[in-house]
């Protein structure tokens, strides 16, 4: 009768004299057969009654305590952080090594210590002072020590029909949080989780089921580790049951899926190597017998690990590390120096040089062997394609700067980690890097070029500076580097390879950026000379030809005359980056390491077009940077591995940025880690794997969302019906033709699992507003006729040749627009029938209906009406808002006057020859709205 008892004196309410007697005769006649059943149907019973009558149980009716005292005294510190899952702050207790502040360049291990029933700050002041002492002796290697709070009796689970989650707040909030704030070992290899009694039993469930997170974990006379809850129930001395009830809701399948045992027989596979794992019981533990019970159970599973009896030994921790002794201690250093990612069998003389280049804004065509603009000459780019792979279809998983960078060093999609877009960095320290992932493998790893990973929306110079100093490459597992953009670079050697003390140190070079960071790159690669049989990991991010444009020489001058001042400068600096790319590869011949080094080259977006143009091409691809049609996530990408991969090949499937850090792990002999989202290429460029690497990839940026499943390609614009697209030609997105009318079922597919995928994220699901930033991305698609749905040549903008100011606004799509004496002369870039080169100002801001007077002259040829389309404020370019207009004949200079039936403000208009037309000369345009008048002279 003790459990109802506890269950009444509890707090439970509206209970008639009836209910009881049933409760009693329930409790005292339940069933018959075994204490398992007959345990497992008295709660059932007994939670069915609960429910009927309204009631709570007393644990659950309690609000958690989450927020625990402070600890006097500067051995432990409390933190707090916000934590979603629990909707309120969330304590956690921290002690950190003694060499912590004197070693401010240091990053230290964690162990997660997990306290048994009871909880609260009971016992943590003795244990940190127990391992702080060891750390002080020498015994233990400094560690960082956390203590989760894990309630009085929350069993480290979360909870079946109560909202306490603590396996979701210990895993995705607090382990991140606790990364992001101190100086972690970030990974498996830098964690180990450790708990005592029902503590012991959190550190197995957790340690085994997110063997991912933690290399090591240590059960303490764990329990319980049985699957039967009716000997769990006497896991504490009173109120066992009242526990399954509030934590499992008294469901013996609950109780089951959650046990270590059961989780052991799920992960085995990927718990025989690598992990350290012990199980220390005491002889004289009520314990024992399942602790035995599942030593037995991970032999038959073949999962190493070690397990003691300790003897004349009760469940009292003090008991059970005083009876380790210097064990204890020996248990830690191996598993500090145990703790690397399971390998393949790679030997260390047989794992390659990585080195990764990251060009900026460099669009798809400026790569002389891609073949589509013979201005554009890369002799040592091509060099490289034809030396390994040049892949038709890379992509990269943002259409701007910061996300895309996130996810080629994570190798993960960077809304994982809620790095959207370039507002919203830095890069978390809890993601591991490329070079964190390789360091346990014996790599040396550089970082030489642009970050951008380092910025955020912090406001403040206080703020913005520490965002920077905690986000350097050092913290992020980069040996050394010559961090910057141009001028000013933080460093930690200087280029003739010195170390700079009391790094890093801020150099200044006012010399064209490519070539100083090209002699960064040559730098580490001298360093690298006089260890070389040990492998280096090496980042290149250029910064071109991103602008500010520059007109380096000698290559500026060796671009044509005729090209556009952005256009020459783009090729100028492009030919900069190529000839550094062949004094890298050529210093890697002389140091004999050509043949062992992997080598990858890719844009990081593609280029932007317009008034922001940067001189980079990515014609035939529809679009720019800032959109996720194929323009803007579609890159040069080669790779090259010298006697591993096949010499020149082209491989058509598509592959993603997110390749690298996957295909880097794999040649290092790291083991697949799931975490990644990206493959490794080797098998599929060795033509060992038929298939295709990606089933789908998927994109996500603000109001734009996409997935590709070859051939289709659907998009997503905020609310917007989608958006569907064959890109199996070599243009992308097929004659700008909107399939989605009729392809519905692959739409519909395709749109779901777009939305299954944006489900996984952080925040999750799809941006479906209409909010000011999803119109902004509505123009960039109206301008490149991608959401008119018209047949017609792909539009490959190329902007005007001279400055903004000389064209007022005006931008020419799908055509040359040149200022002449006369007026702004606009040409087709493609002289086949179907082109249509058309004027767009999304700047225009004027109250309708609107009349438009323009004085042009046609070149020649052109075959019905022009038109003009425009959108307002409120909505996109529609079926409706289109006038069209007689083209004048002849060359002479004719006045022709459209009426723009709206009501509302419009905001941005086009202005389309004749589909055929040769070219247009506009002088002088007027619009005369209600009430207000904006003209436009381009004459003279």
């Amino acid at each position: 009768m003790k459990p109802l008892f506890l269950l009444c004196n509890g707090g439970w309410f509206g209970v008639g004299g009836s209910l009881l007697v049933i409760f009693v005769v329930l409790w005292r006649h339940g069933c018959a057969g075994s204490r398992r059943m007959c345990v497992t149907g008295r709660l059932k019973w007994l939670l069915w009654c609960c429910v009927c009558c309204g009631m709570m149980p007393s644990l659950a009716a309690q609000s958690p305590q989450w927020v625990l005292p402070e600890i006097p005294g500067p051995l432990v510190q409390r933190v707090l952080f916000d934590s979603a899952a629990a909707g309120e702050q969330v304590s956690c207790y921290v002690s950190l090594p003694p060499e912590y502040d004197s070693q401010p360049q240091r990053r230290f291990p964690v162990l997660y210590w997990l306290h048994g029933m009871g909880g609260g700050s009971a016992g943590v002041t003795q244990v940190a002072q127990r391992y702080q002492t060891a750390m002080q002796t020498g015994q233990l290697p400094p560690l960082i020590i956390v203590f989760p709070n894990g309630l009085s009796a929350g069993m480290w689970c979360d909870w079946k029909f109560r909202d306490v989650r603590l396996e979701t707040i210990l895993i995705e909030e607090l382990i991140p949080h606790i990364d992001g704030v101190f100086r972690t070992v970030r990974g498996p290899e830098g964690r180990i989780i450790e708990g005592f009694s029902t503590g012991g039993y959190g550190a197995a469930r957790l340690g085994l089921r997110h063997h991912q997170l933690f290399g090591a974990v240590s059960m303490l006379s764990a329990g319980p580790l049985q699957l039967d809850s009716g000997d769990a129930a006497r896991l504490v001395p009173e109120g066992g049951e009242q526990v399954l009830l509030d934590v499992y809701g008294g469901d013996q399948q609950y109780f089951e899926a959650q046990s270590p045992w059961r989780i052991a027989e799920m992960e085995a596979g990927s718990l025989r190597e690598g992990r350290v794992l012990r199980q220390i019981v005491g002889d004289r533990d009520e314990t024992l017998k399942h602790n035995q019970n599942f030593h037995r159970h991970l032999d038959s599973l073949q999962i190493p690990h070690e397990f003691r009896q300790l003897p004349a030994v009760s469940q009292n921790l003090n008991a059970v590390l005083n009876s380790l002794g210097e064990d204890n201690w020996k248990f830690y250093r191996r598993a500090l120096t145990g703790l690397v990612p399971p390998t393949l069998t790679v030997e260390p003389s047989q794992r390659p040089n990585i080195l990764v280049i990251f060009s900026d804004d460099h669009g798809w065509a400026d790569l002389g062997v891609q073949g589509m603009d013979p201005d554009v000459r890369t002799p040592h780019l091509d060099q490289l394609a034809r030396d390994g792979v040049r892949f038709e279809r890379g992509y990269v998983t943002a259409p701007q700067c910061v996300p895309s960078r996130a996810a080629l060093l994570t190798g993960r999609y960077q809304q994982r980690f809620g790095v959207e877009d370039n507002n919203r960095g830095p890069l978390p320290l809890s993601e591991l890097t490329i070079a964190e992932r390789l360091r346990p493998q014996g790599y040396v790893s550089g970082w030489v070029g642009k970050s951008h990973l380092d910025i955020g929306a912090a406001k403040g110079v206080e703020k913005s500076q520490r965002i920077l100093a905690d986000h350097m490459p050092q913290h992020q597992g980069f040996d050394e580097y010559f961090r910057g953009e141009q001028r000013q670079y933080y460093a930690s050697h200087d280029l003739l390879g010195r170390p700079l003390p009391n790094a890093p140190q801020v150099i200044t070079d006012n010399r064209f950026r490519v070539v100083v960071q090209t002699e960064a790159a040559l730098s580490f690669l001298d360093r690298r000379a006089a260890d070389p049989e040990r492998p280096w990991f090496l980042y290149l991010a250029l910064y071109a030809p991103h602008v500010p444009l520059e007109s380096p020489e000698p290559w500026f001058s060796e671009t044509p005359e005729h090209l556009p001042l952005q256009r020459r400068q783009a090729l100028a600096m492009i030919a900069a980056m190529d000839e550094g790319v062949g004094r890298i590869r050529e210093k890697l011949r002389e140091q004999g390491a050509d043949r062992r080094t992997l080598i990858f080259f890719i844009g990081d977006n593609g280029a932007p077009l317009g008034t922001a143009w940067d001189g980079s091409l990515n014609k035939p691809l529809a679009g720019q940077k800032g959109m996720l049609s194929e323009g803007g996530v579609r890159t040069p990408f080669v790779a090259a591995w010298p006697g591993r991969w096949p010499a020149g090949g082209v491989y058509s499937q598509p592959v993603s940025s997110l390749d690298v850090a996957a295909t880097a792990a794999a040649a290092a002999g790291l083991r697949p880690d799931p975490q990644l989202d990206g493959v490794d290429l080797t098998p599929y460029v060795t033509g060992q794997r038929r298939d295709a690497p990606h089933e789908r990839l998927f994109w996500r940026w603000g109001s734009q969302s996409a997935v590709l499943e070859m051939p289709w390609k659907l998009i997503r614009l905020g609310n917007r019906p989608p958006l569907l697209f064959d890109v199996s030609t070599p243009e992308g997105e097929h004659q700008r033709r909107n399939l989605v009318t009729e392809q519905p079922e692959v739409a519909a597919r395709l749109d779901r699992r777009l939305r299954e995928w944006a489900a996984q994220l952080q925040p999750a699901g799809l941006s479906e507003d209409a909010s000011a930033f999803s119109r902004r991305h509505e123009e960039l698609f109206g301008e490149h006729e991608l959401i008119a749905g018209e047949r017609g040549a792909m539009p490959s903008a190329i902007p005007p040749r001279e400055d903004e100011a000389a064209i007022q606004g005006w931008i020419g799509r799908n055509g040359v627009l040149t200022k002449t004496e006369s007026g702004l002369l606009l040409e087709p870039e493609s002289e086949a029938a179907g082109a249509r080169a058309f004027l767009t100002n999304s700047r225009l801001d004027i109250p309708g209906p609107v009349t438009v007077v323009l004085r042009i002259r046609a070149v020649a040829g052109g075959t019905g009406p022009g038109r003009i389309t425009w959108r307002t404020r409120e909505a996109s370019f529609a079926e409706h808002q289109v006038s069209e207009f007689r083209w004048p004949e002849g060359e002479e200079w004719r006045e022709v006057a459209v009426e723009l039936r709206e009501r509302s403000r419009i905001q941005h208009v086009r202005i389309q020859p004749p589909v055929g037309a040769e070219g247009v000369e506009v002088q002088a345009m007027e619009f005369r709205g209600a009430g207000e008048v904006v003209e436009y002279w381009f004459g003279g």
